[in-house]
């Protein structure tokens, strides 16, 4: 398995930004993560999928928070002196280096919003 890049915040605005969708995107994902749940009926459960699957940007904020910015350099992050393997950094100079690096995408976030970086 490979270690992933994600961002340190747990902040759902910042999150979602980070994802390239609006925050009202979480309701969505909440609703069919608590469908899943609660599994009340499976016939009800696979409707409120087929309303919200579809939907590209439920698709990507899911797919961001599970696998972050995907596949994290394991030079790059051999080079900042942490455990390349798993590790954190809070270290706004590291965090920008390994951004940089990685080339992600951070849509007008600022660095000091990620709340550091996590990898694992």
């Amino acid at each position: 398995m490979a270690t992933r890049l994600y961002p340190g915040t747990t902040d759902r605005t910042v999150l979602a930004r980070l994802a390239g969708v609006p925050e009202t995107t979480w309701e969505r994902l909440d609703q069919l993560n608590q469908a899943e749940q609660e599994r009340e009926s499976w016939s009800s459960q696979r409707d409120l999928y087929r309303e919200l699957s579809p939907d590209e940007e439920v698709a990507r904020l899911e797919t961001f928070v599970l696998f972050g910015w995907g596949r994290a350099d394991f030079r790059a992050l051999q080079q900042t002196g942490l455990d390349p393997s798993c590790d954190a950094t809070q270290n706004l100079e590291l965090v920008q280096q390994l951004i940089t690096a990685h080339g992600v995408d951070l849509y007008g976030v600022d660095v000091a919003e990620l709340g550091g970086l996590d990898w694992s």
